[in-house]
């Protein structure tokens, strides 16, 4: 199958982040999408962005009601906003704050773009409809983000001393 993949875009909010590092990070994790899911992903468009506890935080409490920073969060984009109808689908945001990543990166002891590229898997499966509300969906979605990550050869981040 020809890679469709769909457009994306990287905004920065925060300048702790390494712009091109990330760009590479979702670029790589993004081509495995088509692939993994044998699916033509090229109607949709996904943003981006690179920021930082405050800002997750803020969307955390405000979305979630936990007043607390988190690593990544999905905003799947509502086409019942009223947008105008477009021969492409926004699939929605995905957000994610820089000190919790590396926070959580030192913690795990793995190198924080292996962290980040988990994240960007996670984040755009969210976007796709998979969730981990329950034992049966987790092991569904962890798998796909294991399979994505083996493919930019990146270990499975669920095993103890992954790295």
């Amino acid at each position: 199958m020809t890679q469709k993949l769909p457009d994306f875009y990287v905004f920065t909010e925060s300048e702790k982040w390494n712009k091109s590092q990330a760009e590479n990070c979702v670029v790589s994790v993004v081509k495995q999408f088509p692939i993994l899911l044998d699916r033509d992903l090229s109607q949709f468009i996904v943003n981006f962005i690179l920021a930082n506890d405050v800002h997750l935080q803020a969307y955390n409490k405000l979305y979630r009601n936990q007043d607390k920073p988190t690593n990544v969060l999905s905003f799947p984009y509502n086409p019942d906003d009223g947008a105008p109808e477009e021969d492409f689908e926004i699939l929605g945001d995905v957000w994610f704050a820089y000190e919790t990543i590396e926070r959580e990166a030192a913690e795990q002891d793995k190198p924080i773009w292996n962290h980040f590229s988990h994240l960007v898997a996670h984040g755009l499966l969210h976007l796709l409809g998979y969730d981990h509300e329950n034992d049966k969906d987790a092991e569904v979605m962890e798998a796909l983000e294991v399979q994505i990550l083996n493919a930019i050869d990146i270990p499975n981040p669920y095993e103890e001393g992954a790295a």
